[in-house]
């Protein structure tokens, strides 16, 4: 299975914006997950330059994680901060609450099976 960009939308608003606002911005890109290389990967793919913040995973956001993402945020010349639909979970309470002026968007994706999908679906034809 390999995840696949969909697309993004805005933390303060149910905006979709085009993946294509990525190619030749500055992104800070915002994770607390297992694998922050493959967010990463798909940033780049989609024409970013990524600055990364990886609080490891599982990470508790707080008030003072996220002015200090910010911070980073404008000292590096982000145009935008990206992070995944889980950190958005843990992590809007605290965008909300502070003023900034740096774009907050969320990439969503989906799954594509590179093989073995009809083998996927049997097995979960025989459990159910």
């Amino acid at each position: 299975v390999h995840a696949v960009p969909f697309f993004l939308s805005s933390l303060d608003e149910v905006v979709f914006v085009p993946l294509t606002q990525l190619q030749g911005k500055r992104i800070l890109a915002l994770s607390s997950i297992a694998n922050p290389i493959r967010f990463h990967d798909m940033l780049r793919a989609l024409g970013a330059t990524v600055i990364a913040s990886d609080l490891g995973d599982h990470a508790d956001y707080s008030e003072t994680i996220i002015q200090n993402v910010i911070l980073d945020a404008e000292k590096s010349g982000a145009e935008m901060i990206v992070t995944t639909m889980k950190d958005t979970v843990k992590s809007r309470k605290y965008f909300e609450r502070e003023k900034h002026a740096i774009p907050v968007n969320i990439l969503h994706h989906s799954f594509e099976f590179l093989h073995g999908e009809d083998g996927f679906y049997k097995a979960i034809d025989r459990i159910l």
